[in-house]
């Protein structure tokens, strides 16, 4: 039971990063485009 309850925590806690890390991606891709393109590369090509 302990390890069924450790390995759902686990998967949770990987979805959970994921799902952040995507949001990250996000709102930084959204900050350089809104951005003014002076000096400032754009993180997505």
């Amino acid at each position: 039971v302990l390890s069924c309850l450790a390995f759902r925590l686990f998967r949770f806690v990987s979805i959970f990063h994921f799902v952040a890390s995507l949001c990250l991606c996000l709102s930084v891709a959204c900050k350089t485009k809104r951005a003014p393109s002076g000096g400032q590369r754009p993180l997505f090509q």
